[in-house]
């Protein structure tokens, strides 16, 4: 159950000769009634940080679904063996024939194929 502040007394507060209230005192009134609603009020609760992913660091930024695609793609290659690192002089004829990729000292994937002549 809330309380409210009590009202103003009634009668001739505040009212010139001619019964009418006066301007002044009825504004004061408003404003005291306009301080007392304010502090009685609760605070509305802080809004959700809404910084954009992006503002807030490179690496948090969501990927794209042809990423995450790519990204399983090459993880189940490598569980298949189909995936090996190499170095940037390694001689791609030694590698076993199962292997289809290679992942390069820069992090790139390419697709490596053997001809058949």
């Amino acid at each position: 159950m809330s309380t409210r502040p009590p009202l103003p007394p009634t009668g001739d507060h505040g009212a010139d000769e001619s019964g009418r209230p006066d301007l002044a005192e009825s504004l004061k009134a408003l404003r005291e009634a306009t301080n007392r609603l304010a502090d009685s009020a609760t605070p509305a609760p802080e809004p959700p940080d809404e910084t954009p992913r992006s503002a807030r660091s490179v690496d948090a930024s969501p990927m794209s679904d042809e990423d995450a695609e790519a990204q399983i793609y090459y993880e189940r290659l490598e569980q298949a063996g189909q995936l090996a690192d190499v170095s940037s002089d390694a001689e791609i004829r030694g590698l076993s024939p199962r292997v289809t990729h290679v992942r390069l000292p820069d992090g790139s994937i390419r697709r490596i194929g053997y001809s058949i002549r």
